[in-house]
């Protein structure tokens, strides 16, 4: 009786270790068995603001030119234009502005910010959000700086 449980210790021992080999071989082929599709991540919306370069200083009441490259894989469906205070201030600087990407999958952003009606010197943080079809939302922005007529 007990060589016939040492046997099939080793009957599961040695199919422990071909389970084990076919893991490994197929790890060695570049696959990753362990990892969830639904998991991926980088499928967001990429943004490029080539305007306003950061570090700007721009009189109070002008408003701001965004020149900005979107990307999505997705399609875009909305790309948020916005200007919003660094400091303790708080609020927006610029009235935001929407442009309809329209399911686009390279959207070339061309647009002016007006300034609040209420606008306070200091830093702003010009911000540019595109959400795509599936819902992803990729951001990016710039600090310029609201400085006295």
């Amino acid at each position: 009786m007990k060589r016939t449980a040492f046997g099939s210790r080793r009957r599961r021992a040695a199919g422990f270790g071909v389970l084990l080999s076919v893991v490994a071989l197929g790890a060695c082929r570049g696959e990753n068995l362990f990892s969830l599709t639904a998991t991926v991540a980088g499928t967001e919306p990429q943004i490029v603001i080539t305007a306003p370069g950061g570090g700007l200083t721009i009189s109070a009441g002008d408003s701001v030119l965004v020149l900005a490259e979107v990307t999505g894989q997705e399609g875009l469906s909305t790309i948020v234009l916005s200007g919003e205070y660094a400091d303790s201030v708080g609020g927006e600087a610029y009235i935001p502005a929407t442009v309809q990407g329209a399911g686009a999958a390279f959207v070339r952003v061309n647009r002016y910010i007006q300034p609040a009606t209420v606008q306070v010197l200091g830093d702003v943080y010009v911000r540019v959000v595109a959400t795509d079809a599936a819902g992803a939302v990729g951001r990016d922005s710039v600090k310029i700086a609201i400085v006295s007529n």
